[in-house]
């Protein structure tokens, strides 16, 4: 059954991860995995931003803005696979593979069941709360996957090897942690909850030193790579997590209201009202059965997934709204709903029969409510026009550059990075935002504006004229880009940042 639930998965996932242009941020991530295999280094070459202010500041020479670890777990696909967007989307969805066995996993160890893990992995493997993670190539999926190893872990200490297993949880939130900062999230409520199953101060300590100290002894890895590149790192951390960034986590834990209001109507309004009511209410049905039962292994999932959820929000602020970190939080909340149609079934009638009936209704019932918008209209149009070039981002890249010198320097919009970096020509990022990156700071001759500059109104901020366009804007589903050429042959409107 589970290795159906993960076929399924695939199926809805890979296709149209290899079929779509690029997507938020994939400019960024998916680029510093094909780095590694160049120097063994992540970095970003499209970005060579020298604004000291800047979250890139020398991110061509080194990559500093997130830890490393996704990016040489993304270096092993390209290595195998074609080059292409969807090939670090291939990473993160195998991640996701991962997280679907560990919250499996995770649910036999709670109720020594088969069938709560498998319902829970089937809902979160179509949920829109494991969707964007799970298919975009950034390290947001890798890392909310070590969280829910670190559960898996921590639960299988409750019942054999204690030590050996609370290594491991802690090891695997080291690895979280070299994955992604927000790995915090989950390393504090685990860790929290580690401490609570001890009966005494003296056996809390010795469990809190058993998975702090592999966590940091992992975490700590980062250190040589830093020490390389002292400058880089300096510049980068201190731009993403410093500079600018209004109430200190100190007060936003204290008075957590706006970015609790904030990432809440957020998420709200991506998931959706079904999926958002289902997840908080089996959570807090699920605590209050619990609490009453005194049962410590629910308690301890409950608890870490509403500390998590509580911590990933006050981490977050109110300028970023947080789409794939939830798999954590998320995972164990789609376990207290799968728990809900056996709960409900042993409420119903004392037959076998009459049981199972209730939960097939039941887990059929919640499997409907997450059709809408678990992917399948976007499959259903990539394959009725599978042979359109314009539903082929790869293939539509190329006919991008067929219309471009090979010698041209491209300045491209994030949905066409990749494929213009692979193919060997100067490319740079096209970003307007002086937090990142200013393309009409360096010189270039074409640039190449897809969906996300359209919005942005990116052409605007150079004098350039448009050449030609390619697509079909008016369909979502569809590539769409747009060549420009500036009218003046350089574009250096900074000469602090050449």
């Amino acid at each position: 059954m589970l290795a159906g639930i993960l076929g399924l998965f695939l199926v809805l996932r890979v296709p149209a991860a290899y079929l779509q242009p690029g997507g938020q941020d994939e400019d960024y991530y998916a680029v510093p995995g094909l780095a590694v295999l160049e120097s063994g280094f992540p970095r970003l070459p499209t970005l060579p931003a020298r604004n000291p202010e800047s979250v890139f500041y020398q991110a061509d020479v080194a990559l500093f803005a997130e830890p490393p670890l996704y990016f040489y777990w993304q270096a092993l696909f390209y290595a195998v696979f074609p080059d292409l967007y969807g090939t670090g989307r291939l990473a993160s969805a195998v991640a996701g593979l991962a997280a679907l066995a560990a919250l499996f996993g995770i649910g036999r160890s709670v109720t020594g069941r088969n069938d709560v893990g498998l319902m829970a992995a089937m809902l979160l493997s179509v949920s829109r709360w494991f969707y964007f993670g799970a298919t975009t190539a950034r390290p947001d999926q890798l890392s909310g996957t070590f969280g829910l190893l670190a559960v898996a872990a921590l639960l299988a200490s409750r019942h054999r090897h204690r030590e050996r297993w609370l290594a491991v949880s802690g090891i695997c939130i080291g690895c979280g942690g070299l994955t992604h900062f927000l790995a915090i999230t989950y390393a504090v409520p685990l860790g929290l909850w580690a401490v609570m199953n001890e009966a005494t101060w003296r056996r809390r300590g010795a469990s809190f030193t058993r998975i702090t100290l592999p966590a940091m002894s992992v975490a700590l890895c980062w250190v040589p790579f830093i020490a390389t590149y002292p400058e880089p790192f300096r510049k980068q951390f201190h731009n993403q997590f410093v500079a600018g960034t209004g109430d200190s986590l100190l007060m936003r834990l204290v008075w957590p209201w706006e970015a609790l209001r904030f990432q809440g109507a957020g998420m709200v309004q991506h998931i959706g009202w079904p999926q958002t009511m289902l997840t908080c209410g089996a959570l807090l049905f699920c605590w209050a059965y619990s609490w009453r039962r005194r049962q410590s292994d629910w308690l301890g999932v409950i608890g870490t997934a509403g500390l998590s959820s509580y911590l990933l929000c006050v981490c977050l602020a109110d300028d970023h709204l947080g789409l794939g970190y939830w798999t954590v939080p998320a995972g164990l909340a789609y376990l207290c709903a799968a728990s809900l149609p056996i709960r409900m079934a042993h409420w119903a009638g004392r037959s076998q029969w009459s049981q199972g009936m209730v939960v097939a209704v039941v887990f059929g019932g919640l499997c409907l409510a997450h059709l809408p918008g678990c992917g399948l209209r976007t499959l259903i149009v990539l394959w009725q026009h599978r042979h359109d070039v314009r539903y082929h981002a790869p293939q539509f890249a190329q006919e991008i550059m067929r219309s471009i010198p090979p010698d041209a320097r491209c300045s491209v919009d994030a949905q066409f990075l990749l494929d213009f970096y692979v193919s060997g020509r100067p490319t740079l990022n096209l970003q307007s935002m002086p937090k990142y990156f200013l393309t009409q700071e360096h010189p270039f001759d074409y640039m190449i504006v897809s969906r996300f500059g359209v919005a942005e109104k990116t052409a605007e901020l150079v004098d350039a004229e448009l050449i030609q366009t390619l697509g079909l804007r008016d369909d979502p589903f569809a590539c769409y880009a747009e060549i420009y050429r500036p009218r003046s042959r350089t574009q250096a409107l900074d000469p602090k940042d050449p």
